[in-house]
């Protein structure tokens, strides 16, 4: 039942899925996880549910620029379509989509699984980064997808397929 802050929520994004220097002056940029083809499918989302610092509501996380971008108030719609209570009461769900054009015109069919290798591997790194915040971290296995579509206003060719349910384990990594 505790908030997020906006500081916290920034560096979990930031360190798990954040776009970062490869050296001063360099001008060229790592992101860190692999990607097939450095293509990228998966987009971030995140619905605040209770925020500290930022207001509740549904976010594109801006790779790039390393912000938040409004989409709309429509977290009680999100925070329903969710099936387990623990969820519901988290702080925040982290919602990952697959833009599959980004891979399918180069890869094909093997796009989707480049895709889900790269979902994967932001998961771990949510659940790495939230450890180390002393966050308590909860891939889920399912929710309403058709309501997350709705809300992000996503056509058919992203679809969310990946979440992860964020908030305070009560229980701190460091003494």
């Amino acid at each position: 039942d505790e908030v997020l802050s906006l500081d916290t929520l920034s560096s979990l994004l930031f360190w798990s899925v954040g776009r970062m220097p490869l050296g001063e002056d360099s001008g060229s940029f790592r992101r860190p996880y692999p990607s097939g083809g450095s293509r990228y499918p998966v987009e971030i989302y995140v619905s605040v549910f209770r925020g500290d610092g930022i207001e509740s509501g549904l976010y594109h996380y801006n790779v790039k620029r390393h912000s938040l971008e409004f989409i709309s108030s429509a977290t009680e719609n999100i925070r329903q379509s969710l099936n387990f209570d623990f969820a519901k009461n988290a702080a925040a769900v982290i919602l990952l989509s697959f833009v599959r054009d980004r891979v399918s015109k180069k890869y094909g069919n093997l796009g989707y699984k480049l895709g889900i290798l790269e979902a994967g591997h932001i998961g771990q790194n949510i659940y790495l980064v939230g450890a180390a915040l002393a966050l308590g971290v909860s891939a889920l296995g399912e929710m309403n997808y058709s309501v997350a579509q709705k809300e992000l206003d996503l056509d058919k060719e992203e679809t969310v397929f990946y979440q992860l349910a964020i908030g305070w384990s009560g229980v701190s990594n460091f003494s």
